[in-house]
């Protein structure tokens, strides 16, 4: 009798620790697939000018104001540097004023990509000719930018 639960704690004592070392290697490996991926810098290469801000709601809907001349320039280049040009010194420079910034663009999975400038996180989109920056879920302003 004491050699059979013997044989049964055994048993069971060895699946505990296969189920555990199974359960390790999968949250490991879940982690793992969820780090941020670093994306190609290509597409965000040159110069992009400034064409319209949302920031705030009020009762009237959301904050917009357009910029018809260039006045506000973010130059990406090669190297993970983006330079500023703020022709003008208006709200849209309060975040960047003229000077030299690093970036990082990352893929957090589904919608979730962003890009880090000087330490600043956004939200990010980009297609051939336009580009947004936001950080409207958490009450940020909306930057959209034409490519020159």
């Amino acid at each position: 009798m004491k050699k059979e639960i013997l044989n049964i704690m055994i048993f069971l004592l060895h699946k505990v620790t296969v189920v555990s070392f199974t359960l390790l290697f999968l949250c490991c490996y879940s982690c793992a697939s969820q780090k941020n991926t670093e994306l190609s810098q290509e597409p965000i290469v040159g110069k992009w000018k400034l064409v319209k801000t949302e920031s705030g709601r009020t009762a009237q809907g959301i904050i917009t104001r357009t910029y018809s001349a260039v006045e506000v320039i973010f130059e990406f280049q090669s190297g993970n540097i983006v330079i500023v040009h703020c022709l003008r010194q208006d709200n849209a420079c309060a975040l960047f004023g003229n000077g030299s910034y690093s970036y990082q663009i990352w893929d957090r999975g589904g919608n979730d990509t962003k890009i880090q400038i000087d330490n600043k996180s956004w939200w990010f989109s980009i297609s051939e000719k336009e580009l947004m920056l936001s950080q409207a879920p958490v009450d940020g302003g909306s930057y959209f930018f034409e490519k020159m």
